[in-house]
Order: structure tokens, then C-alpha cells, then sequence
């Protein structure tokens, strides 16, 4: 019997400044690395319109679980901003960063990435956009709303934002969670076979990833983007002793000033991880994260 082993992961990103070292701006120089940046341009979404810009942190996301513009660079979205704080300032902290997930594939490790490999992709079905809503969507009633199941079938937000007909009833996002003043969602895997043409090393762990992230206006709320990852083993192998990282390369200061990337003061946290193991197929693992988490 295929196990499943699920977690959900929500990590808070904010802007914390404290002396630390942060990586150098990673390019494309082989011919390899090369080859990775030419393949993004046949699955994911890379016009630069998904950026998180209705609070003071403005923040590009991208649908393969990457976080940033890597400013500079030859991406299309280059231009965005990537980690901008406050809004309109020019100031960047962040180059790029990404999801990481290692485990025990049948005893032997592995690990999956999100950057600089980009081994988590969505599917070439053209669905696989990022979806944007907000509070007050049709559709998008959550809980505690006495309204919650939309739908008014017994069931709440069973049909989660991703272009798809999930439970079958012949309606499209009729019934999810729609949080914050501006939320993108979207899905991917790291099984897909262009990320194993371009990374013949890969050794897929056989997972799906739903990602969701917020940002709010109110003083009180808009100087971060919340990132919701829930993870689910699709494949057939037993994953054991799960990490989940999230790697950043923190590239602090003023975009306009030449080289601004090589004078950093960023921010490293390492938090607790709890996962409750009382039930043998399914376990959670929840990680809050205050601070802007370098590699794990």
C-alpha cells in the first residue's frame, strides 16, 4: 500500500536586519547552469506579473516554489522587485531563494530544489499559472464565516485555487480559502521530466507541492509575505527523516548602486521543527519563521 507522508510547512518571511554573511550573487556560467536558465523559459510563469506589492514589502514569486527576481540577471522578470522594502525605495534584500526538501528515498538520501536548481516545476499543462484572489472572492468564504462551504455541498474548501475541478462536481474553484488582500497559489512537483533532462543527477522524491502565500495592507500587517507550503508524497517510495529548508541568497541594499550585492547585512534563523508521528501515513510538520532563513 502506497504511504503518504504529508507536511505542511508555513513559514512568515519578514525583513530583520542583523550583521550576518550572506551568499554571492549566484550567474549562469557553465554550460550546464546555462541549459537550467534556458529550460525555465518552456514551463513556468516568467513575465514578472506575480509580484506581492499591496503592502510595503514587494516581492516577486514564482510558480516552482522560488521567492525573488534575482535582480540583475538575464530572467525576464529581472526588473521586479524582489524583496523590496519599504515599497518604491529601490532597496532590494534578497536575490533569490527557494524551497529545499531532502529525505531517506528508500534508505538512500536525496534532496529536491527550488534554487538555484530549479528540480520543482509545474506541469506543461498551461493550468499551471499562479492564481491570484482575495478576501471577499467569489467562491473563496473561509472559516469561521457561517458561509464557509460555498458550495453547499458538506464539505469546505475542498476545491483549493488551481484552475482544476477538484472534487468532481463539474464547478472550478467553487470552494476554497481565500486569505489576505492579495494571494497567489499555485502547484508543482519534482518529478517532471524536463527537470530530469536538464538535471540528469535529480533524484525525484516524488513530491506535490501547494503553495499559497499572503500579504495584507493594514500598518499593522504589511511589512511581510506569509508562504504556506503543503507537501504530499505522490510516489511510491517511503520517505524517512524529512528536512525542509528554505534557502535564501540575501542580497541587501539599493538596486540603482553598482554591485550594491557585495555589501550585506542580512538576517539568519534557525527555528524548531515539530512533527507529531502518531500516525504512521500521515504526519504534520508546521516551522514559523521570523526571520529571513538562509540555507539549511
Amino acid at each position: 500500500m502506497r504511504e503518504k507522508l504529508i507536511a505542511y510547512l508555513v513559514v512568515v518571511t519578514m525583513l530583520m536586519i542583523a550583521p550576518s554573511v550572506a551568499f554571492a550573487r549566484w550567474v549562469p556560467t557553465t554550460k550546464k547552469d546555462k541549459k537550467a536558465f534556458d529550460g525555465l523559459q518552456r514551463v513556468l510563469v516568467l513575465d514578472g506579473s506575480n509580484v506581492h506589492n499591496v503592502g510595503e514589502l514587494h516581492m516577486h514569486v514564482g510558480n516552482w516554489g522560488n521567492f525573488g527576481s534575482l535582480p540583475g540577471s538575464a530572467n525576464t522578470f529581472s526588473s521586479q522587485p524582489s524583496a523590496q522594502w519599504p515599497a518604491g525605495s529601490g532597496i532590494e534584500y534578497l536575490y533569490a531563494s527557494g524551497l529545499w526538501i531532502g529525505a531517506l528515498k528508500s534508505g538512500v538520501p536525496a534532496v529536491t530544489t527550488a534554487a538555484f536548481q530549479t528540480e520543482f516545476r509545474p506541469t506543461q499543462d498551461p493550468l499551471e499559472i499562479i492564481y491570484r484572489t482575495a478576501e471577499g472572492a467569489k467562491g473563496g468564504t473561509r472559516q469561521p464565516s457561517p458561509d464557509a462551504d460555498d458550495d453547499k455541498d458538506g464539505l469546505i474548501d475542498e476545491d483549493w485555487l488551481n484552475g482544476r475541478d477538484d472534487d468532481g462536481d463539474g464547478l472550478v474553484d467553487e470552494d476554497f480559502a481565500a486569505v489576505s488582500k492579495q494571494m497567489f497559489s499555485c502547484w508543482y512537483t519534482d518529478d517532471q521530466a524536463v527537470a530530469l533532462q536538464i538535471f540528469p543527477e535529480h533524484n525525484p522524491l516524488g513530491l506535490m507541492v501547494r503553495q499559497e502565500s499572503y500579504q495584507w495592507e493594514e500598518d499593522r500587517f504589511d511589512d511581510f509575505v506569509g508562504i504556506e507550503f503543503r507537501i504530499q508524497n505522490i510516489g511510491n517510495d517511503i520517505l524517512e527523516d524529512l528536512y525542509i529548508g528554505f534557502f535564501a541568497d540575501c542580497d541587501a541594499g539599493p538596486r540603482d548602486r553598482d554591485r550594491y550585492f557585495e555589501d550585506d547585512v542580512t538576517a539568519r534563523a534557525f527555528v524548531p521543527v515539530f512533527a507529531p508521528t502518531s500516525d504512521r501515513s500521515r504526519s504534520t510538520l508546521r516551522l514559523r519563521s521570523t526571520g529571513t532563513a538562509t540555507k539549511a
